[in-house]
């Protein structure tokens, strides 16, 4: 009788012993940090809600989950992310998709397509996450570059600015002028009016405009402040004609490899958050109009006759944009098609 007591105080012994190094290896599981590295390609000062959703991320995660941040493209350059993404040795990063067509041209060019017909940027953000839902084709083009898409915001509007003040109210006004622009659909239109189409950097802007590089720029209002350019800029003609869309992405390896707790809390957090960068933006446009205001810079508004003469010579480029992207990639057409749908029903 001892002995069969004896054996069952070692059993609990060994009992206690195994759930006690078995709760200090979840516990060590538990309190792992895992830190990532995050490149945002415009300054801290212009989207700061990047820095609130990532301070917030660390403090929910109890401190497992620690964030570097860069700022202004200051650890990968703008054309280099989707590769550093996809090599692994960039975690996170803003990702204005418009600047990568040939990657991820179901993505970056169709919905962004100019005079689509989108409005309201966070009406917008809502037509291009339901249709990365509803077409698994655009899904597969963050697969196929190992991303994760944490969430998608919206540029404001586009515009055309002069750093001259030049009144320009139909394409013809153009004339003899080079205007940066990196829109594809826009070639057709520079060409018919005799201005040429210059592709350069952002951060090339600036002494490009003030060397007389080029005479202006099609890009948002935020634009301006995020890279210095309100007080070389003097004449704005409203387009309107389209807006542009951005993302945070993350390396999808060192997304996986976070346990299913934290993948959720970040998940939830740019769901939650993630509109707050289009809001970002919106604040800065209303910063950017009020400070053209003040320097009595020229702003121009196009009756919907002018802006029909716009639409003339961009529209045409939409087929020739879906015949390009279609050779690869079928499912462009359905997805322009629900596109207008989406507008349609979104903008009545």
């Amino acid at each position: 009788m001892a002995k069969k007591f004896t054996c069952l105080i070692l059993a609990a012994t060994l009992l206690v012993a195994v759930c006690t190094a078995g709760s200090g290896q979840a516990f060590a599981a538990d309190s792992k940090v895992y830190t990532f590295n995050v490149n945002i390609t415009v300054p801290e000062a212009s989207m700061p809600s990047y820095r609130q959703l990532f301070t917030e991320l660390e403090q929910e995660s109890g401190g497992r989950l620690k964030f570097d941040m860069f700022w202004a493209g200051s650890l990968v350059s703008l054309p280099d992310i989707p590769r550093a993404i996809r090599g692994g040795t960039l975690d996170i990063s803003m990702l204005p998709t418009n600047n990568y067509t040939s990657q991820m041209p179901l993505n970056s060019r169709i919905l962004q397509f100019p005079f689509m017909g989108l409005q309201g940027q966070m009406e917008s953000v809502g037509i291009l996450t339901r249709l990365q839902k509803e077409f698994p084709a655009m899904q597969k083009e963050f697969d196929d570059l190992n991303m994760v898409n944490l969430g998608n915001w919206a540029f404001p509007p586009y515009h055309l600015n002069l750093g001259k003040k030049k009144e320009v109210r139909l394409p013809t006004d153009l004339r003899g002028l080079k205007i940066m622009s990196s829109k594809l659909e826009l070639q057709d239109l520079f060409a018919a009016a005799g201005a040429a189409q210059v592709q350069i950097s952002p951060a090339e802007v600036y002494t490009s405009l003030e060397k007389n590089v080029i005479d202006g720029y099609i890009n948002n209002y935020a634009f301006a402040i995020m890279f210095g350019l309100t007080e070389i800029t003097t004449a704005h003609t409203e387009l309107g004609g389209w807006i542009d869309f951005s993302c945070t992405v993350m390396n999808k390896a060192r997304f996986n490899e976070l346990p299913p707790d934290l993948q959720a809390l970040i998940t939830k957090k740019f769901d939650e958050k993630g509109h707050l960068m289009t809001q970002d933006q919106i604040n800065l446009v209303q910063r950017a109009y009020a400070g053209n205001v003040q320097r009595g810079n020229l702003i121009v508004k196009l009756t919907e006759a002018e802006l029909n003469e716009w639409k003339k010579l961009t529209l045409p480029a939409h087929e020739k944009a879906l015949v390009e992207i279609s050779r690869n990639n079928p499912t462009a057409r359905d997805i322009y098609k629900r596109a207008q749908e989406l507008i349609a029903e979104t903008f009545k």
